[in-house]
């Protein structure tokens, strides 16, 4: 049955391939792609973590320990799945898709900076409910830029972004009930 799943994203994610990546990258595609640079992504995240210690109120060193934590189990969740799935990024799987930024590895099955940006924004946005329109739309624009990038298929993030998201609800929950009672 998964297997079914992934073959059947597989094909729908490189016919949007072929028909969106054009041969040469335009200006905005790079631009765009450099917003899921991994430097740009990691200062993101610690400027994020930075502001909810500052501004966060009595439970902003709380929240930035839980945001770790999930992230640190959505890395080892995210790695483990893509150890497992061994699916090449689109310019190493089609011939005619040229990369604007260098990949951090060969694969790309599931995204980790969609993992990572929507873990941080689910994590937060657990707490702080006023600021989840703006950590979202973080996320969604480094996740997009990955496919931008040409660094990955679409259900790439989108799994990703299942992971994140799925990690931080169980991590915010359990130190929900564990910390503040």
């Amino acid at each position: 049955m998964i297997g079914t799943v992934f073959q059947l994203l597989r094909r729908l994610d490189i016919h949007l391939a072929k028909a969106y990546f054009p041969t040469t990258p335009s200006k905005f595609e790079t631009l765009v792609a450099s917003l899921g640079h991994t430097p740009f992504c990691v200062l993101v995240l610690a400027t994020t973590e930075a502001c909810v210690v500052v501004f966060g109120g009595e439970n902003g060193v709380r929240v930035a320990l839980i945001n770790t934590i999930s992230i640190g189990l959505t890395f080892l969740v995210s790695q483990a799945v893509k150890s497992l799935a061994f699916r090449l990024r689109p310019h190493e799987d089609l011939p005619h898709v040229m990369p604007v930024i260098k990949a951090p590895d060969k694969y790309s099955f599931p995204s980790s900076h969609a993992a990572g940006t929507f873990c941080t924004a689910t994590s937060i946005g657990s707490f702080y409910r006023g600021v989840i329109p703006l950590v979202f739309l973080i996320a969604f624009a480094i996740s997009f830029s990955r496919f931008i990038a040409r660094l990955h298929y679409p259900s790439d993030i989108l799994v990703g972004a299942m992971i994140g998201t799925s990690v931080a609800l169980a991590v915010s929950r359990i130190s929900q009930l564990v910390l503040f009672g």
